[in-house]
């Protein structure tokens, strides 16, 4: 289901399992100024971190503001102070959210003399607290660098993390304009009334009858290297995934999405999924993969993983075991779970989207999807042994 060699599982060697707070902190911080471009000084501002529903803490504040000391004690870039970023918003009335929007993040760098942001998020991991940053252009939204760091969640930590949270209040949503459809092109966006129909169907989330439907990506590739002493590295680039529509696949029909996956410096990994409906499921029933040489692997999964069943509803949860085969290779058996999570809003550079969380499993593969109706896949992280991948939307265009 992923492809191979590509994606790593963030795995806690010595280093990470041992590093306190502070310490990871900083080491964010020196992982991302070792990625900083060398050919101008950048001005950058640090924002509050926070979870995966955009909720901040003591915790996210203290990670901030210890990284605005690091990035300004390295004398390769000039900080602007956050207050400065915090008023620039609050004049024009947007969020910090409003920074993955491109055309507003541009103007907020314009009047706060910014030319990035560091954003990030820090995640409760059973003992342990995941905290991943990102350096982002406000001028074109690419993102610069990236870094992840695991620590021990501590009694320290854990009253920071329950200390002063803060949940963002949904936006209301916008009149609706006489001259315009109710819901614009691309699907409902956070604060917007779905209807049970919307929420139900697993096409909503889907899209297989969108024959054309393109989606882009920014990703970020983390892989883990060495026996003995773990490094681990971190890289960009972009997944583009367009709906080509009908083919047939070992005599049925499915929609076929591919897949392109480009990292500089790498190969260009291309690779292929295949989808239908059966009845009230909807299967992912093969996959393909272009290898470097042209030659093209198929693999049918037989009857089919099941991905989501009508009606989408919070707290399915299901497991599908299939046969896969791929050409004359002898056939394997995987087991797959999947465990369907509620609403939650999701903000990635395209925009903010209410999405449904659906957390997939199978063998030492991890997934979690985030899926809005309308718009289709909005977000994804993939852990494996060996590294992880994420990837966020930032440009998507579906057909009426």
């Amino acid at each position: 289901m992923v492809p191979a060699g590509l994606f790593v599982v963030l795995l806690l060697d010595a280093l990470y399992a041992t590093a306190g707070l502070r310490e990871g902190v900083e080491d964010i911080g020196q992982q991302l100024l070792a990625a900083l471009p060398g050919d101008r000084r950048l001005t950058v501002a640090v924002t509050d971190f926070s979870d995966f529903q955009g909720a901040t803490s003591d915790l996210s504040r203290y990670v901030a503001e210890r990284l605005t000391t690091v990035f300004s004690q390295s004398g390769r870039v000039s900080v602007v102070e956050r207050r400065r970023l915090t008023q620039v918003l609050a004049e024009l009335g947007w969020s910090q959210s409003d920074l993955l929007d491109p055309a507003k993040a541009a103007r907020v760098g314009q009047m706060a003399g910014v030319d990035a942001v560091i954003v990030g998020t820090v995640v409760a991991l059973g003992a342990a607290v995941e905290i991943e940053g990102r350096l982002v252009s406000l001028a074109t939204s690419q993102i610069l660098a990236g870094a992840t760091v695991t620590i021990p969640k501590d009694g320290t930590v854990e009253a920071l993390m329950a200390r002063g949270r803060q949940v963002p209040a949904a936006p209301a949503p916008a009149a609706p304009d006489p001259g315009q459809p109710d819901a614009p092109l691309g699907g409902p966006r956070l604060g917007m009334v779905l209807t049970h129909a919307d929420l139900a169907s697993p096409e909503s989330y889907f899209l297989l009858s969108k024959a054309g439907a393109v989606w882009k990506y920014q990703v970020t590739v983390e892989r883990q290297q060495g026996l003995i002493f773990k490094r681990t590295t971190t890289h960009q680039g972009t997944w583009i995934v367009t709906n080509e529509g009908e083919y047939l696949l070992g005599g049925q029909s499915a929609a076929k999405f591919r897949g392109t996956t480009a990292i500089p410096g790498a190969d260009t990994i291309e690779q292929s999924y295949y989808y239908r409906y059966d009845t009230d499921h909807l299967l992912q029933v093969g996959e393909e993969h272009v290898l470097a040489d042209g030659q093209v692997l198929t693999a049918t999964n037989q009857p089919g993983i099941v991905l989501l069943r009508s009606p989408v509803g919070s707290g399915q949860q299901w497991e599908t075991t299939v046969r896969s085969v791929m050409g004359r290779r002898p056939p394997r058996t995987l087991t797959v779970k999947v465990t369907i999570g509620s609403q939650e809003g999701v903000v990635v550079p395209a925009g903010t989207f209410q999405a449904v969380r659906v957390d997939i499993q199978a063998g030492q593969t991890e997934i979690a999807e985030w899926l809005a109706p309308g718009v289709g896949r909005v977000k994804r992280i993939m852990n494996q042994p060996g590294g992880r991948f994420e990837a966020v939307l930032f440009e998507y265009s579906i057909p009426q």
